[in-house]
């Protein structure tokens, strides 16, 4: 690439996607580097703190392994993982929102039926009833009765 400017940089890189064989891959690398490009200029990057975004996401990558993946926590911390969920998963206004598999879901969890407790070596008198603390709502947001 010779002769680019801050003006001219985007269509050159776009235009390096032309032959991507997968229409979705163009079609998310094109808006990637166009997001990106409007977002170095939105915030008038300087080369420090580029640079101190790549030495970041390095340092992120460098703490991964195979049990560890730091980038997902870094798109959770980002909102992202939850942003892709819920426009993957639109639900009617007042149901529970669905939400990612975070480090506590189990496969093959027991299933409990609402109001039972959790903790099953429990004496039932010791347990505060959930339906005393709190109110149930159904989806319209009016009190079960």
């Amino acid at each position: 690439m010779r002769n680019l400017n801050q003006d001219t940089i985007t269509q050159a890189v776009i235009a390096r996607f032309a032959e991507t064989p997968d229409p979705r891959l163009k079609e998310i690398m094109t808006s990637l580097v166009q997001h990106l490009h409007a977002f170095a200029r939105e915030v008038k990057l300087t080369e420090a703190e580029w640079l101190q975004g790549i030495q970041f996401l390095t340092a992120t990558g460098q703490k991964c392994d195979d049990k560890r993946q730091e980038f997902i926590l870094l798109s959770d911390t980002l909102g992202l993982s939850m942003l892709t969920v819920a426009m993957n998963n639109d639900k009617p206004l007042g149901c529970t929102e669905a939400t990612v598999f975070g480090p506590f879901h189990v496969e093959g969890a027991p299933h409990y039926m609402n109001m039972a407790t959790t903790w099953p070596t429990a004496p039932a008198a010791s347990l505060v009833s959930c339906a005393a603390a709190s109110k149930a709502w159904t989806a319209s947001w009016w009190p079960v009765r």
